[in-house]
C-alpha cells in the first residue's frame, strides 16, 4: 500500500476510535464524523481510476501523491511574472519589538522597507514591504528580512501575527475579470484557507476577527457583495476598500510567516489564479456552476481546515499552468497530510521546505 493510503487509513482509524468515546461532546462528534467523511471521499478518489486532473489518474495519481511527501520547496530567483503587476507585504512578527535594530538592519541593506506598530500582534511589530515586482533583488531582500528576524527570535506561533498581500488592482484590467475572480475565490475559499496556513495546519484564531472568510458574507450577490459588506467592513478575507482608494486589493487570510520561501509561495499562487482568471484561460461556466451549486456554502469548518485532495488537485489543474506551480501549490496545501481536528491553537506542520 502507498505512503499516501497508509496515512489516510490511518488516520481513518484513529478518527473512528475517537467516535467510538461516549464522553465525548456534541459538537466535537460532529467535527469528527465530517472529518471521517471527509477522510472516506480522499480514499475513495485516490483508489479509483477516474480522474477529472487531465495530469493524473490511477496510479500516476497515487505515486504524485507519494513523491509529494518528500518533495521540498525551494525558494527562487523569479516567478516568471511580468514585471507590470506589483505586490507589497506586511510582516507581522512576534516576540521581537526593537524597531530601531530593524531599521537600521535595512538602512545598512539598502532595503527601502518601513515599520510600523501593530498592536494587534503580541509582543511584536510589523514591516512592510515597498511597492515589488517579480525580480531578484526584491527576493533578496524579503529573504534577508524573514533571516533577519529568524536569528533575533520573532516567531508567529502565539497566532496574533497575519501575513497580508497586497496586489496592484490594475492586474485584472476590467470589472468583468474581477467578478471572475470573486467566482473562483468563493468556490475554492476552502482549498485556499488550508494553503494559506502556511507553515501551520490551522488558520490563526484572530483571522476570526481580522480576516473572515467571505463565505460568511456572501449572499449570491456579487455587485452587493462589493459594493456594500466588503466596502463598508475594509477587513475581510480580501479588503477591497483599497481597491477603489489605493489601487489595490489585499488579501489578509494567510497566517503570519517570517519564512521567505512561504511568502514567495503564496504571492505566487494568488498572483498566478488572477492572471489565468485575467486571460481567460480557463473554464468560467464549470465555476458558475460550482458557484451555484455550492449557493452559500456549507459553513462546516470542517471543510475549510480538512484536505480535499480532489478539489486541491482541480485548484492546481484550473490556475496553475507550470508543473513547479502545482508542486509547491500541493506540498503546502497538503503538507504532511496532517489533520487540524479544529484546534485553536496554532500547531506546526512538518518542514517541507
Amino acid at each position: 500500500m502507498s505512503d499516501v493510503l497508509n496515512r489516510l487509513y490511518s488516520q481513518k482509524n484513529e478518527i473512528e476510535n475517537i467516535i467510538k468515546n461516549d464522553k465525548i461532546e456534541h459538537k466535537k462528534k460532529l467535527y469528527l464524523l465530517d472529518t471521517l467523511e471527509l477522510i472516506n471521499k480522499n480514499i475513495g478518489y485516490v483508489l479509483s481510476k477516474e480522474s477529472n486532473i487531465s495530469f493524473l489518474k490511477g496510479n500516476d495519481l497515487i505515486d504524485y501523491l507519494n513523491n509529494l511527501l518528500n518533495y521540498k520547496v525551494d525558494y527562487r530567483d523569479t516567478l516568471n511574472i511580468d514585471k507590470e503587476y506589483t505586490f507589497g507585504i506586511e510582516i507581522e512578527y512576534e516576540y521581537f519589538n526593537n524597531d530601531r535594530d530593524l531599521k537600521k538592519f535595512c538602512r545598512d541593506n539598502n532595503i527601502n522597507w518601513y515599520m510600523q506598530r501593530e498592536l494587534s500582534v503580541f509582543m511584536g511589530s510589523e514591516i512592510c514591504s515597498n511597492i515589488m515586482v517579480d525580480d531578484i533583488a526584491n527576493w533578496n531582500n524579503l529573504k534577508k528580512v524573514c533571516n533577519f528576524l529568524k536569528k533575533r527570535g520573532a516567531t508567529t506561533i502565539n497566532g496574533s501575527a497575519g501575513g497580508y498581500i497586497h496586489i496592484g488592482s490594475h492586474i485584472f484590467e476590467n470589472k468583468n475579470n474581477f467578478f471572475n475572480f470573486l467566482k473562483c475565490y468563493l468556490v475554492y475559499e476552502d482549498i485556499l484557507n488550508r494553503f494559506f496556513s502556511g507553515e501551520y495546519i490551522n488558520i490563526r484564531n484572530c483571522a476570526f476577527e481580522y480576516a473572515p472568510l467571505c463565505r460568511d458574507y456572501y449572499e449570491n450577490d456579487l455587485e452587493l457583495f462589493f459594493e456594500t459588506t466588503i466596502l463598508s467592513m475594509g477587513i475581510n478575507y480580501l479588503s477591497f476598500r483599497d481597491f477603489s482608494v489605493n489601487n489595490t486589493i489585499e488579501v489578509r487570510r494567510p497566517n503570519g510567516t517570517i519564512e521567505e520561501v512561504i511568502w514567495q509561495n503564496n504571492i505566487n499562487v494568488i498572483l498566478k489564479m488572477i492572471l489565468k482568471i485575467k486571460n481567460n484561460s480557463f473554464d468560467i461556466e464549470y465555476i458558475d456552476y460550482l458557484l451555484n451549486k455550492y449557493n452559500c456554502y456549507d459553513d462546516r469548518n470542517v471543510l475549510y481546515n480538512e484536505i480535499n485532495i480532489e478539489k486541491g488537485l482541480e485548484f492546481a489543474n484550473i490556475f496553475l499552468d507550470e508543473p513547479l506551480d502545482k508542486l509547491n501549490f500541493l506540498r503546502q496545501y497538503l503538507k504532511g497530510y496532517n489533520l487540524c481536528l479544529d484546534k485553536k491553537e496554532l500547531i506546526k506542520a512538518k518542514k517541507y521546505w
